[in-house]
């Protein structure tokens, strides 16, 4: 039987582990507050706590805090792995591959030179590091190998950070630098992965070097070739098939862990894995944000901090005898970096100042150097005193690079092409087309039909969907409806209300899923609220009957907080696509609800949108009728703010060959000329942003709304925000 945890053991990890979480946030916020990253305020929590100033000053409190007991470390160990794990997760999320297929030849060779020069130079340094601060002199070429690695290394998420913050990651330069980072950083965790396997096996001969590479390469491969389809349908069949609201979380921590788990036991590090998770995970667009943003509170609110403080922890600045040591390392690590990716980048035909700041960006080492030094540490690689360098190399160069960074750039000013992108990337987009879910709440009728032929040009892309949502009555209903399904599928029968959407689905070249639930008593409104935060991001409903039609008691309890965007639909006619749509705007946030909703559908159905804006009438003159015509603008002036008007509403995402124009026209009546706007420019489709506009419970869309919805001589689509409420009506 195995004895379980020693009670002291238990409280003891307890107080470690409390000690070094309260003071790696307080220290890590101190740094934020003076502008600097938060990890060197975790790491020097550690560093405090460690060998380094609390062992030094007080070391009978440090040894009965941090006792000399291999069991005690190994439980404090555990939790900095996992912290690690997550923490690579997180750095491969932020790895766009797409980046790679656009590298051109400035960053390829930037990359391509930081790697080899940096590389050499630190295996240059590694020979001339005297036997006294190699931890196993007999592995002389593994620590050599090991020091040109930890040289070649960048920080993406430093990078990352550093560029977003100077407002310069969408620029030409940012690409060519994240590009020339990830590719780095890709190439030094293959180095490293292959090196920790040779040194685990004790032996370095050509056999184990082959293993590892080929090992190294049947995994990187499997992940790219194989991993990101498995990856793309595990996480939609979740998405779709699971109720639970963690379940993404539980995925992607399966996921993590399981990649960690294939390259610990094939000799590979498990930091490796996770890496390589996190990079196929950002592949899958139906990864949900909010899983991952509860999943980074708890990796960056608790396992990060832990981390580096045990990585600070373990620095020991009594030892290190020789600052010449530190002063090489540091140096060769600038160097190494600034001089590769400089000639990289005058290589690749770049500027002088465009090549420079390429280097200083990627000298920039951050927590991946912390890893890699925590790593080689615990891996028998280095000794402490080599350690304790690296770690201060990561802070230096990490606090080198944002005020030269913004320097360097300051001799760089943007192209009217970057300028002109810049400006489009400060539009937020509402809808994603690449992961848009839809649900069509239906019990078979003609409004599905419709709803579904409005629907379907919104899901192309292969990670979006429709799910028409069929409401039965009691759980009895639905099991009778899946054993029908089952039935008319093998004698051929049509009766099933699913078979004309499915055609419909089909002659728009999309994919339609079908959901059956029940309601068992409770109302319609609350059974599709249900089903609705369950990750969609838009819900068709139609229009009642009835002399309000966006009334109605089951319209006010769906409207009241909606968790997905609402789109009312009041149909007119039966045509199969809409070839001219008029969008009224008045410049507002529901407006561009309302425009990006209609582009969305114009540009894979071909259709033309109109952006409408009724400007009021000046007053009129005090003294004569007959003044009036005088205080109108002029054509010129309309026509001028109409195209204003549609390069400011333009989305962001649109495709450049959306036909998109605007008119702007002077009335009393804002609804009155848009009802006449519609019939005199033949549009077949009205679509309409408003919100709730009640102060209490029940939805109250405006009468501007109703009276397009009941008068208007073509369908009109009615569109909500999510979970907005306005205080103003119309």
């Amino acid at each position: 039987m195995i004895p379980p945890i020693a009670g002291h053991q238990l409280f003891l990890f307890i107080i470690q582990f409390a000690l070094l979480l309260t003071s790696a946030r307080l220290l890590g916020e101190l740094m934020k507050r003076y502008g600097q990253p938060s990890v060197f305020g975790e790491l020097l929590a550690g560093i405090v706590l460690g060998p380094s100033l609390l062992g030094w000053l007080f070391p009978a409190v440090s040894s009965v805090l941090f006792p000399a007991d291999v069991q005690q470390y190994h439980l404090l160990e555990l939790i900095s792995w996992l912290g690690m794990i997550f923490l690579l997760l997180f750095t491969g999320l932020e790895i766009d591959i797409t980046i790679l297929k656009k590298l051109g030849r400035p960053a390829a060779l930037a990359s391509l030179f930081g790697i080899i020069i940096p590389f050499a130079s630190g295996y240059g340094l590694g020979t001339g590091i005297p036997d006294r601060f190699v931890a196993n002199p007999d592995q002389r070429l593994v620590f050599h190998l090991f020091m040109g690695t930890a040289m070649a290394i960048s920080a993406v998420p430093v990078i990352a950070k550093i560029l977003l913050d100077l407002n310069v990651l969408k620029r030409n330069l940012g690409t060519i630098i994240m590009g020339a980072a990830i590719v780095d950083d890709i190439a030094g965790w293959t180095i490293l992965s292959m090196l920790i396997s040779m040194t685990m096996k004790g032996v370095l001969d050509i056999h184990d070097v082959t293993l590892s590479v080929l090992s190294t390469i049947t995994f990187v491969g499997g992940a790219f070739l194989v991993g990101i389809y498995l990856v793309r349908r595990l996480m939609r069949w979740v998405d779709e098939r699971v109720q639970s609201e963690e379940a993404h979380l539980t995925a992607v921590m399966v996921i993590t862990l399981t990649c960690a788990a294939i390259t610990e036991k094939i000799g590979i590090h498990a930091v490796f894995g996770a890496f390589i998770a996190g990079v196929i995970l950002a592949q899958s667009p139906r990864v949900r944000a909010n899983a991952l943003e509860k999943l980074a509170g708890v990796v960056h609110g608790v396992f990060t901090p832990v981390f580096f403080a045990f990585v600070g922890l373990r620095v020991d600045l009594t030892r290190l005898s020789d600052l010449g040591l530190v002063g090489a390392i540091i140096g060769v690590a600038c160097a190494g970096k600034l001089i590769g990716c400089t000639l990289g980048g005058l290589l690749g035909r770049l500027g002088w100042w465009e090549a420079v700041s390429i280097g200083i960006g990627m000298n920039a080492r951050g927590g991946m150097e912390l890893i890699i030094a925590l790593v080689g540490l615990t891996s028998g690689i280095l000794s402490s005193e080599v350690y304790s360098s690296l770690v201060l190399m990561a802070m230096v160069t990490s606090l080198m690079a944002p005020p030269l960074l913004k320097w360097s750039f300051s001799h760089i000013p943007p192209s009217s092409e970057e300028q002109e992108r810049l400006n489009l990337t400060a539009q937020r987009s509402i809808f994603d087309k690449r992961t848009l879910r839809v649900l069509l709440p239906t019990s078979g009728g003609p409004n599905a039909v419709t709803a579904l032929r409005m629907a379907a040009p919104l899901v192309t892309h292969d990670d979006a969907t429709i799910t028409a949502l069929f409401i039965h009555p009691d759980s009895a209903s639905v099991r009778s409806s899946r054993l029908w399904n089952r039935w008319w599928r093998l004698s051929d029968t049509p009766d099933d209300p699913f078979l004309p959407l499915q055609q419909i689905a089909h002659d728009f070249g999309v994919t339609i899923e079908k959901r059956a639930v029940a309601m068992n008593g409770a109302p319609l409104s609350e059974v599709i609220l249900k089903e609705a935060q369950r990750g969609y991001d838009l819900i068709f409903l139609g229009a009642s009957g009835y002399q309000h039609p966006l009334g109605g008691t089951f319209l006010e309890a769906v409207l009241t907080d909606p968790p997905a965007h609402v789109a009312i639909i009041k149909a007119r006619d039966e045509k199969p696509r809409y070839e001219r749509i008029l969008v009224p705007t008045t410049g507002d946030a529901y407006s561009q609800l309302a425009v990006e909703f209609a582009a969305m559908y114009a540009e894979d159905a071909g259709a033309h949108v109109t952006l409408f804006h009724v400007l009021p009438l000046p007053e009129r003159p005090r003294f004569g009728w007959f003044r009036r015509n005088d205080r109108r603008l002029d054509e010129r002036v309309l026509k001028m703010m109409a195209d204003t008007m549609v390069w400011e509403m333009r989305p962001a995402r649109a495709k450049p060959e959306l036909q998109l124009a605007a008119k702007v026209v002077e009335g009393e009546h804002p609804a009155e000329e848009i009802l006449r706007e519609t019939r005199r420019g033949a549009y077949d489709l009205v679509v309409f942003g408003t919100g709730n506009r009640s102060g209490r419970s029940d939805s109250f869309l405006g009468h501007r709304a109703e009276q397009l919805v009941n008068q208007a001589p073509c369908t009109v689509v009615v569109v909500l925000p999510k979970g907005l409420r306005a205080s103003v009506p119309h």
